[in-house]
């Protein structure tokens, strides 16, 4: 009796070590994109500034200006990877919390949910009906049965089929390419 009392406060205190450390992470990585979004911002209003100067020089100069820009976009890919880590992070958590069961992923703001799951445990948005045979990836995120790679980590599907031709598939009103042959929507439920 007291081994399995023992064992409980153990892996509650594992796990409360293991959320801290998710936490740490991430703040540290909120606090990159805060310094990233910030020199960013800095950089805008240095080729805002650069630019009406060029204008009222009469001079332009497109590799400087094109300097520029590529130094922003650089940055906003450092915010990018840094907002993909903090995702990858959550929807490791998440993984965990729901058993480590098959996941899938969510269409409004692509966090991990229960292949079981009608709503969304990161963002509460209703859930397609899940793909009867949908396709589950070595992470064990359930992807529809055409993908060749998964939706969240990314790695080749080995039972992927090739994916439909436009032509065979139906796109919805909704924007969404669904199935040949299929008469509602798998997003919306409209009427196809």
């Amino acid at each position: 009796m007291l081994d399995k009392i023992i064992d409980g406060v153990n892996k509650g205190v594992a796990a409360v070590a293991n959320k801290s450390e998710e936490y740490v992470e991430i703040a540290k990585l909120k606090s990159q994109i805060s310094v990233c979004a910030k020199s960013r911002d800095e950089k805008k209003l240095r080729l805002g500034e650069f630019v009406y100067e060029m204008f009222g020089s009469g001079n332009y100069d497109n590799d400087a200006i094109n300097a520029f820009c590529v130094e922003i976009r650089s940055i906003e890919d450092e915010i990018a990877t840094s907002e993909n880590a903090i995702t990858e992070i959550q929807n490791a958590s998440r993984h965990a919390a729901a058993g480590g069961g098959p996941q899938r992923a969510c269409p409004s703001c692509g966090g991990l949910a229960p292949a079981s799951a009608k709503f969304c445990t990161g963002c509460g948005a209703a859930l397609p009906p899940p793909e009867a045979d949908g396709v589950t990836c070595q992470c064990g995120a359930v992807n529809m049965a055409e993908a060749r790679f998964c939706v969240i980590c990314g790695s080749a599907l080995a039972q992927a089929a090739p994916p439909p031709s436009e032509e065979q598939s139906v796109t919805c009103s909704c924007g969404l390419l669904n199935k040949p042959g299929a008469k509602f929507c798998r997003a919306c439920g409209n009427t196809l």
